[in-house]
C-alpha cells in the first residue's frame, strides 16, 4: 500500500457454469402443462422412485 494510491488487481474470469441437465430443462416445462398431464407426471415419478423392500419386492 502506498498513501494516496489505489491498487487494482485483475482476476481470471470465472468459467461458464455447466449446461443445465436435460431433465431439469424438461421439469421446468411441467407447470405449463394441463393439470391432468401434471398429475400423470407426478404419478410416474412416484413409480420410478418407489423404494424397494430388502427382499427385492416393491412396496
Amino acid at each position: 500500500m502506498m498513501p494516496g494510491c489505489l491498487v487494482l488487481t485483475a482476476e481470471e474470469p470465472l468459467p461458464p457454469p455447466p449446461p443445465e441437465p436435460e431433465i431439469m430443462q424438461t421439469l421446468r416445462k411441467i407447470p405449463k402443462l394441463s393439470a391432468r398431464k401434471q398429475q400423470q407426471i407426478l404419478e410416474f415419478i412416484e413409480v420410478i422412485t418407489a423404494k424397494k423392500l430388502p427382499a427385492g419386492k416393491w412396496i
